[in-house]
């Protein structure tokens, strides 16, 4: 008895010098890979990465995309993991100027206390139209996936990051914001808190009140009615290198793109001798995009209950009036169908300034990152 009691011991010693080796302590200098170095030479850091699901579109998106990463001042000194909060820009507005931003105010926030410190990452979301809108394209390429795959794989395999859905959140401006609210909407178990500063969202007269331009598309497609294929996707090649950001074609290509189509590849609704447009399959479509909120409520509302804090905000000077319209639509459905959630109205407009997200948007994820577990 007392020779496998010796034993046991014995093996109770080894295993706790094994992990006491094996485990680093939160005071030891942690070691530092080649990512990590390179933020810490500049931080923030903008990082060109692999982006797989964007390999099979049909308007030539490269399938290596940006990213930029901030890792607040304890991350190289202590060996401990970071919760990590993603940032999706607006329509033509580029993460690397965000990144830029973290060195005012906004560095200010997480550099100031331990229960404030998070990894901040921006991703691209800016293609050849303007804008992904964040969703899976068969036109513009799965930009979905690319943030809820490409990039958290990345970040988790090149910096400490906490690896579940707790350490996660998502944020986005404008049609960042319409991302996080649809990637909140399709998925579950990757991120666990979400707020959207002034998302594309309709009410039932919104989609009709957009930007969007179903006559520019129509009068594309007459104009390309008498080409082959190949001469169509020829001309639209060069059409979209000379025409910058195009609201219209970027909304449309992300929601109704079909790349069986002949160039521009867009689902279009069904127009009549007068011009009028048929509120058609291709019509709910398309509207459905930044619409059709009752009907996604309904079909993705237990993912939505899943989250851990689910925020939404605008300014009541949202020069985008359809905006302040379709999030009130939001909120008011969400109440309907008892999906907790923060709003927040604000007097500014459609913009966001650094003091706003650092006085609202990062305390919000701060109080959720440090009760999770």
């Amino acid at each position: 008895m007392r020779k496998c009691l010796s034993l046991l011991l014995a093996l109770c010693l080894l295993l706790s010098l094994f992990s006491a080796c094996s485990v680093p302590k939160k005071d030891e200098l942690p070691t530092l890979n080649e990512a990590e170095l390179a933020v810490q030479a500049k931080n923030p850091e903008l990082f060109q990465i692999p982006a797989p699901s964007l390999s099979n579109n049909i308007i030539g998106e490269p399938d290596v995309q940006g990213i930029g990463v901030y890792l607040p001042p304890s991350y190289f000194t202590e060996n401990r993991e970071y919760p990590v909060l993603y940032f999706l820009p607006g329509f033509g507005d580029s993460y690397a100027t965000f990144m830029l931003t973290i060195k005012g105010n906004i560095k200010s926030f997480i550099d100031g206390k331990a229960a404030n410190e998070m990894i901040l990452v921006g991703i691209n979301g800016k293609n050849k139209l303007g804008g992904s809108f964040y969703a899976n394209s068969s036109v513009t390429g799965n930009w979905e996936d690319f943030v809820t795959k490409d990039v958290i794989a990345y970040v988790d395999s090149n910096f400490r990051t906490v690896k579940s859905a707790e350490g996660r959140g998502l944020t986005g401006h404008s049609m960042g914001g319409s991302g996080v609210l649809n990637i909140a909407m399709h998925t579950s178990g990757i991120f666990g808190s979400v707020y959207a500063i002034s998302p594309g969202a309709f009410d039932n007269e919104g989609f009709v009140q957009s930007p969007v331009s179903l006559k520019q598309i129509a009068d594309l497609e007459d104009e390309y009615a008498n080409l082959s294929n190949e001469e169509a996707k020829a001309a639209y090649e060069s059409y979209i290198s000379t025409m910058g950001d195009n609201f219209t074609f970027a909304y449309a290509s992300a929601f109704a793109g079909d790349s069986s189509l002949k160039a521009p590849y867009i689902k279009t609704p069904q127009i009549d001798e007068a011009e009028a447009f048929a509120q058609d399959a291709n019509w709910e479509l398309m509207e459905s995009g930044f619409g059709n909120i009752p009907a996604k409520l309904d079909e993705y509302k237990q993912n939505l209950l899943a989250l851990k804090a689910f925020g939404f905000e605008y300014g009541k000077s949202d020069s985008y009036s359809w905006i302040p319209k379709g999030v009130d639509y939001l909120a008011a459905e969400l109440k309907a169908k008892n999906i907790p959630h923060t709003f927040n109205v604000h007097e500014g407009g459609h913009g966001i300034s650094s003091k706003r997200f650092q006085e609202v948007v990062l305390p919000f994820f701060a109080e959720q990152f440090a009760t999770r577990g």
